[in-house]
């Protein structure tokens, strides 16, 4: 993943955010989110900014029950966002910004390490 391609990810993370929370977003929009926060966790868990476990599980259950709210009816239906969710879902965003940096910093590093052109 180069820097472009983070750039690119965080762009479509943060439209699919800014719908959450405005309380219009559709189900690919929280898919998006939800998936960076899975990815996140991964990330976690394999080094890359360690003590984030606790605020991307808050962030991952925000999110399921966001989900679960949006689809009572069978349908897709945008729902609002508890203030709680709001925040345990901008951290998390936030933290996972914060990896993509350090995910980024690492392949530059590993890249001119072999020689290879950022």
């Amino acid at each position: 993943m180069n820097t472009a391609q983070i750039r690119a990810t965080v762009t479509t993370l943060q439209a699919a955010a800014r719908a959450l929370r405005e309380g219009v977003a559709t189900e690919h929009e929280w898919s998006t989110v939800a998936r960076a926060i899975c990815w996140a966790q991964s990330l976690e868990r394999r080094g890359i900014v360690r003590g984030l476990a606790e605020h991307l599980h808050s962030a991952a259950v925000a999110l399921q029950e966001i989900g679960r709210r949006a689809m009572d009816s069978g349908v897709w239906n945008a729902t609002p966002l508890h203030l709680l969710e709001l925040d345990v879902i901008s951290t998390a965003i936030e933290l996972h910004e914060l990896q993509l940096q350090e995910l980024g910093t690492r392949l530059v590093d590993v890249d001119q390490a072999q020689g290879v052109n950022a």
